[in-house]
């Protein structure tokens, strides 16, 4: 599968500025941010012993010779994904696996108003996942809302809201647009907003056209 992706990364948050208690003192509000796009390769690779499905993703940058080094990790349907502790996996290739385990879309957790719930944790975080169907059910491809609230166990990292929609194609398997929005909280008024598209532009199972 190849995805079409853009990540915007924005931080926000407030300093101190001057020294506190003179005339030039004050709190001020700041922003930065930074970007990225390109290409998402992603190839199924075979399923593990348990039946997670096993995924190798690159990221082809814009204006860069190649692809950077490709990555093997187990994805599973709650969005639960296990890689290589020393390896780096970036936003990007994390996001678009959490949508690839099997049986992502399981009809048998769907209750009568289309919505499901996922679950999982680990050492670092517990991750709660809500789905709505947006308007067809039988549509394809179908459209989904997700909310989904990542909490730090233990304190080890920040708390993620995260929302986000998709267009899932019910016959491959797999999303063919994907907007997303993680807000990450930090220490006081700081936090981390990253903004992250993707559009599936080939898939080596979809049927010729004709």
């Amino acid at each position: 599968m190849e995805f079409a992706f853009s990540v915007d990364t924005q931080h926000l948050g407030e300093e101190h500025q001057g020294d506190i208690g003179t005339g030039g003192s004050g709190i001020v509000s700041t922003a930065h941010g930074a970007g990225r796009q390109g290409t998402m390769i992603a190839d199924v690779m075979g399923v593990a012993k348990d039946g997670g499905l096993v995924i190798r993703t690159q990221e082809w940058l814009q204006a860069t010779p190649r692809a950077s080094q490709g990555f093997l990790c187990a994805v599973y349907p709650e969005g639960r994904t296990i890689c290589p502790d020393h390896l780096e996996i970036t936003d990007a290739e994390n996001e678009i696996m959490t949508y690839l385990g099997r049986n992502f879309l399981d009809p048998t957790i769907i209750d009568d108003k289309g919505q499901w719930v996922r679950q999982f944790s680990d050492k670092y975080f517990a991750v709660t996942s809500t789905f709505s169907i947006v308007g067809n059910p039988d549509a394809n491809p179908l459209a989904i809302d997700s909310k989904t609230t990542i909490k730090s166990v233990g304190g080890n990292g920040n708390d993620i809201d995260d929302t986000a929609h998709l267009t899932y194609d019910r016959m491959l398997d797999v999303p063919v647009t994907l907007h997303d929005v993680a807000v990450e909280h930090a220490r006081g008024n700081q936090q981390t907003q990253t903004t992250m598209d993707f559009k599936l532009t080939k898939d080596s199972l979809a049927p010729a056209k004709p």
